[in-house]
């Protein structure tokens, strides 16, 4: 199931410091909900590595308060499980007749909680 995700997940290593990972998903509109079993079988496998994580991406899920749908329902179950924080609380896309918050960017990183 990861194989099928558009996902670059890179370390990145500085002296005297932890190395971290910054990964980016992006989520094709219209793909199948067990998109997400993917997603979170790679989340799972960078937990149990216990490595800091940075991920972001467009996940063509909107993450907006009230609007929930099974997508998001998942995603914020796959954030809750392994402890991720949502940084972005705006809107990332808005319309004159709409506006949505598809951009991700989740960390487990206690500090920015």
């Amino acid at each position: 199931m990861i194989d099928r995700l558009e996902c670059l997940t890179i370390e990145i290593s500085n002296p005297h410091s932890r190395p971290f990972l910054v990964s980016n998903w992006c989520k094709p509109p219209n793909s199948p909900p067990d998109l997400f079993n993917g997603f979170e079988n790679l989340i799972g496998k960078i937990d149990g590595s216990n490595r800091e994580l940075q991920l972001v991406g467009d996940k063509n899920t909107n993450l907006l308060s009230g609007v929930a749908d099974s997508n998001s329902s998942k995603l914020i179950n796959v954030c809750e499980i392994f402890g991720l924080s949502q940084l972005i609380t705006e809107p990332t896309r808005v319309t004159a007749h709409s506006q949505s918050l598809t951009d991700l960017c989740v960390t487990n990183i206690p500090q920015t909680k």
